[in-house]
């Protein structure tokens, strides 16, 4: 499975770092946040090094994308993820 994270903060990352480290039987294929700098800094510290890239393209790498982010994206990642049939996770304190 090819995962996609959307959000580059403290829970990105800790997703980030459990996928790269081979404790999450998938692919990290791509990150985006909202700040590309900090995509960039996160991509950069990774052993598989994925790109860091829009949303648009987030959800057309990616065979499961997940929210990591504020709630405010959910309005957007979710439309994007339907429209493309893929599978999309958000955050277990938000109401999906």
């Amino acid at each position: 499975m090819q995962i996609g994270i959307l959000g580059a903060g403290r829970i990105g990352e800790t997703l980030a770092r459990a996928v790269d480290g081979g404790k999450v039987n998938a692919r990290l294929v791509a990150i985006a946040d909202q700040e590309s700098a900090r995509a960039r800094k996160l991509v950069s510290s990774l052993k598989s090094s994925p790109p860091a890239v829009s949303i648009d393209r987030l959800v057309e790498v990616s065979d499961l994308v997940v929210e990591a982010a504020s709630q405010a994206v959910v309005p957007l990642i979710v439309p994007l993820c339907l429209a493309q049939q893929k599978a999309w996770s958000c955050s277990a304190w938000v109401r999906c």
